[in-house]
């Protein structure tokens, strides 16, 4: 690509331009869009919701036989779990919960660094006022630039994609870890 008057080569030019958008699309794929989230907040529920049922059955095996008038503690147990479960798993070296560490998504501070616990308590308990919003704190992430619900807004973190550096890797299998997960979730 060159000036056909006076020979002029763009190339230069060209690949500056390139990087450019190249460098404008990373930033845009690095946060985590609202599809991923909404995939690995089910599988997050689903396995909390697997630990209350086995937590109710031994409560009501040997602690408090659960009926009708009592069935409201299983909210709470469920919050109550759901809160700290994926607090300490965004504590990990993971930084996510399992369901994010299944899509490949993390949580990172604003400088996108590895969070505190207890700013990991205080999104996964914020969480919940994006119910008190009828959901509209979730839909919010849908927006760019940064993609964040009302409890990131709060609570100043990000969700982003795990970014991958190998590049001499050309195949992208799923884990056996992966592929079981998926396996009980289908069952």
């Amino acid at each position: 690509t060159s000036c056909p008057y006076c020979n002029y080569d763009f190339k230069e030019i060209d690949n500056f331009f390139k990087k450019i958008d190249h460098e404008k699309f990373l930033e845009e794929e690095k946060y985590a869009g609202f599809i991923k989230r909404l995939v690995a907040g089910m599988i997050d529920i689903d396995i909390i919701l697997l630990i209350t049922y086995f937590i109710l059955i031994l409560i009501n095996n040997f602690i408090l036989k659960i009926d009708s008038k009592n069935f409201f503690i299983t909210v709470p147990i469920f919050v109550l779990i759901y809160i700290f479960l994926c607090s300490i798993m965004e504590r990990t070296p993971w930084h996510a919960s399992l369901g994010k560490y299944i899509v490949g998504i993390e949580v990172a501070d604003e400088y996108e660094n590895p969070i505190t616990f207890g700013t990991a308590l205080l999104r996964n308990t914020v969480k919940f006022l994006n119910l008190l919003t009828l959901g509209i704190g979730f839909l919010i992430c849908v927006s760019p630039p940064k993609k964040q619900t009302l409890s990131d807004k709060i609570t100043k973190t990000y969700v982003l994609n795990k970014v991958s550096f190998n590049e001499e890797k050309k195949h992208d299998y799923s884990s056996m870890f992966k592929r079981l997960i998926a396996f009980i979730i289908d069952i």
